[in-house]
């Protein structure tokens, strides 16, 4: 039994750096804050990684030496395996520190550090959950990794292993609707939980600032691609301000940087400094091409009360419904039809970027990201699940 005055203790598997600004990090930086604000007590385990681990990880484990391109290849080989190797070796690796200690759940940070999380899950006794949003099976095929031959077979078998994987969590928390079917569908298995990502919801937004917003990774998938396409083509291009994230599009942001004066890329930042980021501008721009299932920049600029420019693809409509300074291209399409659109929405974009936002709708889709709304749906779930 645990002691009345204990509080509650999740052993928290990850792969990304919590305190650093990206997708996934902050992701991974928003789970454990909402489970400390419920009062619970959090360690971190921090799985193998292209850099290094965070200065306040409980727990890590690390490839010996520098993380040069022969031990990344090894390292994506093995997660594309179904990662069972580097699953146990870590596991093996942080379980001398774990045991002994009362921990009530193993939290996964997502379907990657599911594996590592059920093996640290089985071994101390406890119950695990997976928290997902990936548009499975989508997301395992188009991971960035080795091409060609061993590029097709290694995420087949990864798929595998996902499936085979997923329907043994207790729990499954999934960040939106859309990814919440779409699981249901790739590995049945317990009831999900839907539970939305939790973002900064300002009482009051503040007023809008100056020029356009592209935050998240830079890849074909976030639609980077097309958006400097479509930027290009404009005969009077607005400020275009790009957060200085990772992706195999960083070239391209370069590039586009150095030819136009009007895009400037900003330095990383960290989670806790993104609402200044949202504030000092007055429109996000989220093309993404792929069935992105909860984008934090649309959720968040939503909450600043932001212009929006997105496509139609995975959770983007679940946060945008009813929302009235908003742009929308259909995806998929052909490509020259989805630029065309982008580039006809931006040059019109001083029109319907000014319509007001209904403050019934509002007050309703604040309810949604709000850390509370996160909390009372992922709370109750966990203390079910344990």
């Amino acid at each position: 039994m645990r002691p009345a005055e204990r509080p509650r203790t999740a052993l928290f598997v990850c792969h990304y750096l919590p305190h650093v600004v990206g997708g996934a990090e902050i992701i991974a930086h928003r789970i454990v804050q909402f489970l400390r604000d419920a009062g619970w007590r959090v360690e971190t385990v921090v799985l193998p990684g292209p850099r290094p681990a965070p200065a306040d990880a409980t727990h890590h484990w690390n490839l010996p030496g520098r993380m040069n391109p022969a031990s990344l290849l090894a390292m994506q080989l093995a997660v594309y395996a179904g990662g069972v190797i580097i699953d146990q070796t870590a596991a093996r690796a942080v379980l001398p520190a774990l045991r002994g200690r009362d921990f009530d759940i193993v939290v996964a940070h997502d379907t990657v550090s599911g594996g590592a999380a059920s093996i640290l899950a089985r071994t101390l006794g406890i119950p695990w959950a997976c928290c997902v949003y990936e548009p499975l099976p989508r997301a395992l095929p188009n991971a960035p990794g080795p091409k060609g031959w061993i590029g097709g077979m290694l995420p087949r078998h990864a798929t595998r292993a996902m499936r085979r994987l997923l329907p043994r969590a207790p729990l499954r928390i999934a960040a939106s609707a859309d990814t919440g079917r779409r699981l249901d569908a790739f590995a049945p298995g317990p009831p999900t939980v839907v539970a939305y990502n939790s973002a900064p919801v300002p009482e009051t937004p503040p007023p809008p600032g100056e020029g356009l917003l592209f935050v998240g990774r830079l890849s074909t998938e976030k639609g980077f691609d097309l958006l400097c396409e479509a930027y290009q083509g404009l005969a009077s291009p607005p400020p275009l301000n790009i957060a200085a994230l990772d992706g195999p599009l960083a070239g391209l942001a370069r590039d586009v940087s150095r030819q136009h004066p009007s895009v400037r890329l900003l330095p990383r930042t960290t989670p806790e400094a993104m609402p200044s980021l949202y504030a000092r501008h007055a429109m996000v721009v989220a093309p993404s091409a792929w069935p992105d299932p909860l984008p934090g920049a649309v959720l968040e600029a939503r909450a600043f009360q932001r212009a929006l420019l997105v496509s139609d693809q995975g959770g983007i409509p679940e946060i945008v419904q009813g929302y009235r300074p908003l742009r929308v291209v259909p995806m998929p399409a052909p490509r020259e039809q989805v630029v065309q659109g982008l580039r006809l929405a931006l040059s019109q974009a001083s029109e319907w970027a000014r319509r007001q936002p209904d403050p019934k709708e509002e007050a309703l889709f604040r309810q949604r990201p709000a850390p509370q709304a996160h909390a009372s749906a992922g709370i109750p779930a966990l203390e079910r699940a344990i």
